[in-house]
Order: structure tokens, then C-alpha cells, then sequence
């Protein structure tokens, strides 16, 4: 792993916690828990067929990480003026972890 290349902060990581249900189903709030330095991949464009005959594109980035336990799969960062769900964390390198994000549209 090159340090060298983590230059972009990941300014805002934050987990989701779940409120009481009040008949209308559980409330989600994003509170923020610390920042960590990412090395930003290449973003990943996946076709996928719906049902049927329907088209549709996925796009996924993918972030590197130092070994944290700051983030698990279901919660979202947050880097520069992009938010992004976390879709899956890849643990199977010691030396980083490989996040596997969709971006959240507002």
C-alpha cells in the first residue's frame, strides 16, 4: 500500500441509528463519527437487466481505507460535497480495507 496515495479526506463518516417506531415505521438519524484519509478508485459501471427486458446501470465507487472499525456495511460517508452509502467493506487486506459505495442522490 502506498500512504502517498490517500489524499482525500473523508470528512464526515456517520452511522445510522435507529429511533422508536411510531406506528410509522423506525425514524433513521446520521450523526457523525470521525473522519479518516481514502484513496479514491475508479468508479465501477455494472449493467444489470431488470425484470423483463429493462436496462439499467449501476454505478459504484470504490474507496480505500486504512483498517478502521469507524465503519460497517449500512452506514454512509460523506467526501467533499458527495454522500455516499456504504454497500460493502472488504477486510480480506490487512494493510486496508476496500469500500464498495453507492452515491446517495439528493
Amino acid at each position: 500500500m502506498n500512504i502517498g496515495h490517500m489524499r482525500d479526506r473523508l470528512i464526515v463518516i456517520q452511522h445510522t441509528k435507529v429511533s422508536d417506531d411510531t406506528g410509522f415505521g423506525a425514524k433513521y438519524e446520521w450523526k457523525k463519527a470521525g473522519g479518516l484519509w481514502c484513496e479514491m478508485l475508479k468508479q465501477r459501471i455494472t449493467p444489470v437487466t431488470a425484470a423483463g427486458d429493462a436496462q439499467a446501470i449501476v454505478v459504484t465507487q470504490g474507496v480505500k481505507i486504512r483498517p478502521s472499525n469507524l465503519l460497517a456495511k449500512g452506514d454512509r460517508i460523506s467526501l467533499k460535497s458527495h454522500t455516499y452509502d456504504v454497500i460493502d467493506v472488504d477486510t480480506s487486506q490487512d494493510e486496508y480495507y476496500t469500500l464498495t459505495c453507492r452515491e446517495v442522490k439528493k
